[in-house]
């Protein structure tokens, strides 16, 4: 469409982008700044277009940080649905919009004079008298060029199989919106400024009929009446394609207007563009970055800096930073987003995504954050002493005077700041105590050694010692009185109302404890209906309002799915299926019953009608009580089998209820009648008296689960030599890991994977969770994990610890011998803290008897931890049960999913049987049959 109007080029805006679907169809010259709410297609888009700059972001925070009259043109589609939800707050000059309203008005204000703005709207945008109100805005805005009405499920493929429009406008330019604002509204409309055609939504009963493509009607009645547009075989994608390739016309008069025809903004050969905070040349229909740029003459004032050169040397560092105020950052995030180092990137989107009287001092606090951050690591690393001596008095200078500009970070809205992004503020947070000092290791006072993990007469601190502990248990009231070093009321109901003041724990209804946190994360659908039901129960006071609390953090944390976006199919088995029949009833189904069983007496069936639940049965079609003669003796019996009905459909739909799609010739029509059920059923439930539970049942079921972040405070081994600490996102994997008994670390190469596993089989061992663990490696690097294994125990975990394919080379005297550690070069590394040569013990490879001795030796021995390549992890056989077991569960998963019929009598079904069986018992490798892995006694792999 943008090729029609001659564009070739430039900067595009796509405000709901999804994974880039209009993207794929831009013209060559044109880079697209794109906003994705969903981090997943986000991700996806990023993945796909590296060449725009997609923002995984509400696009209120896009719009609230980029000027109007920033790109040249937009492409985008109008999210469907009513809401915002919380994010209308973060563009405050549009808080109070419409979804619908949101999407269209505030692209118009980010595009140029002259640029095109086309956008993909629900059909009642163009027609609805609803929506005349914003159709005259958008006249106040920009020229409605045009519209095209496309045919039901065009784009059923990205989320809609409804009628869409796709509007063409084309941004006013400022003489013209000047004129606007003057309000001469009559020699506007005149001048078809405010063309009566669009503002009444008569286009396409006028001028824009034959942009109608298909055969247009209504379906259905009254309430549930919705436009279908048919193609019939006639209208085809090329044609489409080649429809909307047409050029809309301006039909402003603009000689009565005195004023010229904008020209559509493009893009000429050697034009230069500075996108994404780089200069761009257009070559060859092409943008491409210009080498010889330079950044000379930056506004100090919007920016802080006076060129490229001092700005990227002022944000290199926190203190330079905090030098910049909140309009400069801004600036610089719209324009160099990649000017930041990595570390403070993050941080700086964290920030900017907070409520406006919040956002500088969440900035400040987290810039020092992660300053605190990278200097703890450089601790943990065994950094230069003097040079940490000299960051420590700096960062505790930052630290003080940031807590006098602008108090104790406990206090006030932003101390509630939490969740994903809000690691550098908690860190920052964590730097000062409640009373507003500064902790130890800003201080420098940081004793060394082991030092004591909590406060013993802080009630919360207490509590999280004892919850952090491995099993990670609801805490008695009895085992806190036991760990807490304070005076405590005697009364336990007392007790309680004391903790259930204190902000982060969390009482049950069963009388134990909690950590907030903790309590208001993971799976809370049952702690959700627990608090619900303790309410009505619990006098008003402290413990009620802890549960309240509680409640409160869950609603605010977890993902809750409106009632305009849940779906309620008839085959559903989320909420209790008697309102499906309810509805059957209403609509002339009156024989479908629900019931929890089939029971059958004397040829009748006695099961109670209405059963209350999820998991009952519908029947009355299929099944039936007939009277049928015995034909040996004559009588006349009665029977509940199986009907034949005249309407086909019946049957079907009883099947369908029971969870069976219609099968058939007809199973279309079926389907499609079904479908017509289902909305009409969406209509009806949503005016039903029980909604509310609906919604909240909806939720309950499919977004019951908040995550959990772990924490990142020090595993406190005793086993290790200290040469090696893990860093804090390590303890949090550690931690994670060590809690779910499974799953994958996924860090990148170089960010610690091997460390983070040594870590986790000390942790594990010494929590005793695992009493013996195999470590198994790639071949290549198995020398390295002897090495990292060296560095990073002491010399009594070590003692306990088997390389099955590793010998270390020893001298005649029995010690072991020594060898040169190389740089990357091949030559000898010199220490730089003792500027000494760097020496480790010599191994070499294990030949085939050792290992086949050592690898008997496992059962055998007392190692706690083995260490082994995958070659001869692989050759240790499965013992004979565990193979069957996993097949036959593997059989009946694919019976489960329709895929083989076990009580099948045919050949077929029998060799079906057989071939998944022995794909499920290949256990990929050749075994050696000297042990199996039971006796190995490894409790963790």
């Amino acid at each position: 469409m943008l090729a029609a109007y001659g564009i070739n080029g430039g900067l595009g805006l796509e405000p709901s982008a999804g994974t880039g679907v209009f993207q794929e169809t831009k013209p060559k010259g044109m880079v697209m700044q794109a906003a994705e709410l969903s981090d997943t297609s986000g991700r996806i888009n990023q993945l796909l277009h590296p060449e725009d700059n997609v923002s995984i972001t509400p696009f209120e925070d896009l719009a609230r940080i980029t000027p109007d009259n920033t790109f040249d043109h937009c492409v985008g589609n109008v999210p469907f649905g009513s809401s915002r939800g919380g994010y209308a707050e973060r563009d405050p000059a549009y808080k109070n919009e419409s979804l619908a309203g949101y999407f269209v008005l505030r692209p118009i204000d980010k595009v140029k004079p002259g640029g095109l703005i086309t956008l993909i709207v629900p059909n009642g945008l163009t027609h609805n008298s609803g929506d005349k109100k914003l159709r005259e805005r958008v006249s106040r805005k920009a020229e409605f060029l045009g519209a095209h009405r496309l045919p039901s499920g065009t784009f059923a493929n990205n989320g809609t199989a409804t009628v869409v429009d796709v509007w063409v406008l084309r941004k006013h330019t400022e003489e013209l919106a000047e004129r606007i604002e003057a309000g001469e509204d009559a020699i506007l409309r005149e001048a078809n400024v405010l063309w009566d055609t669009f503002i009444n939504g008569k286009w396409f009963d006028r001028e824009g009929k034959k942009f109608i493509h298909g055969t247009m009607s209504i379906e259905g009645k009254d309430k549930f009446a919705r436009m279908v547009v048919k193609a019939d075989g006639q209208v085809t994608q090329a044609s489409i394609k080649s429809a909307l390739a047409r050029r809309f016309e301006s039909r402003i008069n603009w000689n009565l207007l005195a004023l010229s025809e904008p020209v559509i903004p493009s893009v000429g050969e050697g034009e230069k563009k500075l996108i994404n905070g780089v200069w761009n040349e257009f070559i060859g229909g092409r943008w491409l970055v210009d080498d010889n740029a330079n950044y000379a003459a930056l506004d100090d004032v919007a920016y802080g800096a006076k060129n490229y050169d001092d700005l990227r040397s002022r944000v290199s560092t926190s203190e330079g930073i905090l030098t910049l105020n909140m309009a400069q950052l801004e600036n610089i995030v719209k324009r160099f987003p990649d000017v930041f180092p990595q570390e403070y990137q993050s941080t700086i989107r964290f920030a900017m995504s907070q409520k406006p009287a919040m956002r500088e001092r969440v900035l400040r606090g987290s810039v020092i954050g992660a300053r605190i951050r990278i200097i703890q690591d450089k601790i943990a690393t065994g950094y230069n002493a003097e040079s940490l001596d000299l960051e420590l008095a700096d960062l505790q200078k930052q630290v003080g005077e940031e807590v006098r500009r602008s108090g104790n970070p406990h206090h006030g809205k932003s101390a509630a700041l939490k969740g994903e992004g809000a690691a550098n503020w908690l860190k920052f947070k964590a730097s000062v105590t409640k009373d507003g000092q500064l902790t130890a290791l800003i201080t420098g006072t940081l004793e060394a050694g082991t030092a004591k993990t909590h406060d013993a007469t802080d009630h919360e601190q207490v509590l999280r010692h004892l919850f952090n502990q491995i099993d990670l248990d609801p805490i008695e009231l009895s085992a806190f009185r036991e760990a807490f070093e304070g005076e405590l009321p005697e009364s336990d109901s007392e007790l309680l109302n004391l903790l259930a003041q204190k902000d982060g724990i969390a009482v049950q209804p069963d009388g134990t404890l909690i950590p907030m946190d903790r309590a208001t994360s993971g799976d809370i659908g049952a702690l959700n209906s627990a608090l619900m039901g303790a309410l009505a129960g619990t006098p008003d006071g402290a413990i009620k309002d802890n549960y309240q609390k509680q409640l409160a953090e869950i609603r605010a944390r977890r993902k809750w799915t409106k009632i305009d976006d849940i779906d309620f199919s008839l085959n559903s088995r989320w909420f209790d299926r008697r309102l499906v029949m309810e509805f059957l009833h209403e609509n002339g189904y009156e024989d479908v019953k629900y019931i929890q069983n089939v029971d059958v007496k004397n040829g009748a069936l006695v099961s109670e009608n209405g059963y209350s639940g999820r998991d009952g049965i519908f029947t009355g079609y299929r099944y039936k009580t007939v009277q049928q003669r015995d034909k040996e003796s004559g009588k006349s019996t009665f029977v509940y089998k199986r009907v034949r009905n005249q309407d086909g459909f019946l049957d079907q739909f009883e099947n369908y209820l029971n969870g069976v799609k219609p099968r058939g010739p007809l199973a279309n029509t079926y389907l499609e009648k079904i479908g017509r059920l289902e909305e009409e059923f969406n209509t009806w439930v949503r005016q039903h008296d029980d909604i509310k539970k609906l919604v909240q049942d909806y939720n309950d079921a499919f977004n019951a689960f908040i995550p959990f972040s772990h924490s990142e405070e020090s595993l406190n081994l005793k086993g290790v030599s200290g040469a090696r600490i893990p860093f804090s996102y390590q303890n949090a994997e550690v931690r994670r890991l060590s809690e779910d008994g499974r799953g994958i670390n996924a860090f990148g190469t170089g960010v610690g994977k091997t460390t983070t596993a040594l870590a986790l089989e000390a942790y594990n061992f010494e929590n005793g969770r695992s009493k013996r663990t195999a470590i198994v490696v790639p071949k290549a690097v198995y020398q390295n994990w002897y090495y990292e294994a060296q560095e990073f125990y002491s010399p009594d975990a070590l003692a306990s610890m088997l390389f099955v394919g590793l010998d270390e080379v020893k001298g005649e005297d029995g010690s072991i011998q020594q060898v040169p550690v190389l740089d990357e070069k091949g030559e000898q590394f010199i220490n730089p803290n003792t500027g000494q040569a760097t020496y480790r013990n010599a191994v070499s490879v294990s030949s085939a008897d050792t290992i086949k001795e050592r690898m008997n030796m496992i059962p055998m021995s007392n190692y706690r931890t083995v260490i082994m390549t995958k070659e001869q992890f692989s050759a240790i056989p499965l013992r004979p049960e565990t193979v069957e077991n996993h097949a036959r569960e593997v059989l009946f998963a694919e019976a489960d999913a329709g895929r083989v019929n076990l009580s099948g009598t045919k050949h077929r079904d029998a060799q079906k049987k057989n071939s998944i069986l022995a794909k499920a018992s290949n256990t990929g490798s050749t075994k050696k049959k000297s042990f199996h892995i039971s006796k190995t006694c490894f409790s963790t792999v």
